[in-house]
């Protein structure tokens, strides 16, 4: 989780030279049972919500969250998405 929030950080120009912060999951990810969470703690405990943590403005914030989940939910593994975490109707 850390390392794809460190990933979608950076701005999309320089996120080719952090591309391993990506792929390492895959090394493991067919041999382990493990949940892909996108914890509340990132909200919870001083932290910012994963919309803030996103570069550009609002309209590539949200189109960064967008591919955040559209990530996590292609990668082989479990989901969890916590209360609070999902894009709702405005």
């Amino acid at each position: 989780m850390h390392d794809t929030l460190q990933y979608l950080q950076h701005d999309p120009v320089h996120r080719k030279y952090h591309h391993n912060q990506l792929t390492f999951r895959m090394l493991y990810a067919f041999t382990e049972n493990y949940t892909l969470p996108l914890s509340h703690d990132e909200v919870v405990h001083g932290k910012q919500a994963l919309l803030t943590k996103m570069p550009g403005d609002d309209w590539q914030r949200f189109a960064n969250l967008r591919l955040l989940y559209g990530l996590m939910f292609a990668q082989p593994g479990k989901k969890l998405l916590f209360m609070g975490g999902e894009i709702g109707n405005a």
